[in-house]
């Protein structure tokens, strides 16, 4: 299985830099295409992933924290630095668990599910001022 017909973009994590005034920032992630097989993830390699004495805690895990596993790629080691999000059939996924060894890795990667991820955003922010402006 090394026809290599697929691509998945890796994504490295943001390198944090200090401008000027001292401040921190969030750089941004750099984006990596590299050669992939896509492997299928049948009903039988989804019981073994959840079974597996290795990987059981893994899986536990990601289940608890709301990730749906979706793809196994399969890229080789040389090319794989461990980054841990990859952009694969124009979705971003996290990688939620990596095996094998020697030549080949096998990225098991996935998505959230529901609102897993609490954001500020939907906050109406205080300081905005209110209709009808000042009165005089």
């Amino acid at each position: 299985m090394s026809r290599w017909n697929g691509t998945v973009t890796l994504l490295a994590p943001a390198s944090k830099y200090q401008d000027e005034a001292g401040a921190w920032h969030e750089g941004e992630r750099v984006p990596r295409e590299i050669y992939c097989n896509e492997m299928t993830m049948s009903l039988v390699a989804m019981a073994q992933l959840r079974s597996a004495d290795v990987r059981a805690s893994s899986t536990t895990q990601t289940l608890d924290m709301g990730l749906r596993n979706e793809h196994m790629i399969q890229v080789r080691t040389i090319d794989y630095n461990g980054e841990d999000e990859v952009v694969f059939n124009g979705e971003e996924y996290e990688v939620l668990y990596l095996s094998g060894s020697g030549e080949f890795r096998t990225l098991t990667i996935g998505q959230r599910i529901g609102n897993t991820k609490t954001e500020s955003s939907s906050e109406e922010p205080a300081d905005e001022p209110s209709e009808g402006g000042q009165g005089g």
